[in-house]
């Protein structure tokens, strides 16, 4: 797959494979190609019972299991954290998660204890996860909900991946001098997570690329202020047949010991 994904661009080989690789009890394991996809005949998948527990243990085939969401009742799950609660704590196998299209207003959470979970779209513009908060936001307990959870996706494990999906903070650009109004669309706080031809959208703070080692590959990422930030180490690569990736000058902020590389087609001035 490093091969495939950088080309004529050796270094990057180099990269992925430091990003991606992984070693289990069952032996060597990687992200590949087929883990971000679906067969050609994934639209017309039916609800059949799915022993989540039993085909994710094994590797390949049909002993990947596969979820459906789909908004009609049709699939296993009408939301996609319910999806996500279906794989097994603990799950060292992957687990496909095909979501049809629709506009879905929740927030999810890839729990640290759910490793190895695909997210596979129908389409940036016809799957898309979204929700509106902001990090002024009250929670149950009457404090401020912060930057960290006002994230509409949150990714806390290990080896997730995702692909064709948009996800959305809806939250409305801050007015001058407001404060609180960081909304976060994705935040990643596991370790290599990879992300295929996905959007992410939001005004300030929109990736939260928290920890850990990723990689985003021909990926649309909007936003204003702040809009990539964290502590993590990663590498964005965006082609030449890819949507306009948008790096606002004097808005973009690297904290800490944050290691960003980019490997882009376009710098907004």
């Amino acid at each position: 797959m490093a091969a495939a994904a950088a080309g004529k661009r050796p270094c990057c080989a180099v990269v992925l494979g430091l990003l991606l690789a992984a070693v289990t009890a069952a032996g060597a394991e990687f992200i590949t190609w087929e883990d971000l996809t679906m067969p050609a005949v994934a639209g017309l998948i039916r609800a059949a019972p799915v022993d989540v527990k039993s085909a994710a243990a094994h590797r390949g085939g049909v002993g990947v299991s596969t979820i459906v969401v789909s908004q009609d009742g049709t699939g296993h799950s009408r939301t996609v954290q319910g999806a996500v609660d279906m794989v097994p704590a603990g799950n060292t196998r992957r687990v496909k998660i095909l979501v049809r299209p629709g506009v879905y207003r929740e927030k999810v959470t890839v729990p640290i204890t759910k490793p190895f979970v695909s997210l596979i779209g129908m389409g940036t513009g016809r799957t898309v996860i979204t929700w509106n908060a902001r990090a002024s936001d009250i929670d149950a307990t009457g404090h401020q909900v912060g930057t960290f959870y006002s994230a509409s996706f949150a990714v806390e494990a290990d080896y997730f991946c995702a692909s064709h999906i948009t996800f959305e903070n809806s939250a409305p650009a801050a007015p001058p001098g407001a404060v609180g109004m960081q909304a976060v669309a994705l935040r990643l706080s596991g370790d290599k997570t990879m992300l295929y031809r996905c959007r992410i959208l939001g005004t300030q703070d929109t990736l939260f690329d928290n920890i850990g080692r990723h990689y985003l590959y021909n990926c649309d990422i909007q936003g204003s202020i702040d809009f990539i930030f964290g502590n993590a180490r990663s590498l964005y690569q965006v082609l030449k047949d890819c949507p306009r990736f948008d790096i606002a000058l004097n808005t973009f902020l690297c904290i800490n010991h944050a290691h960003f590389l980019y490997d882009i087609c376009h710098v907004a001035r």
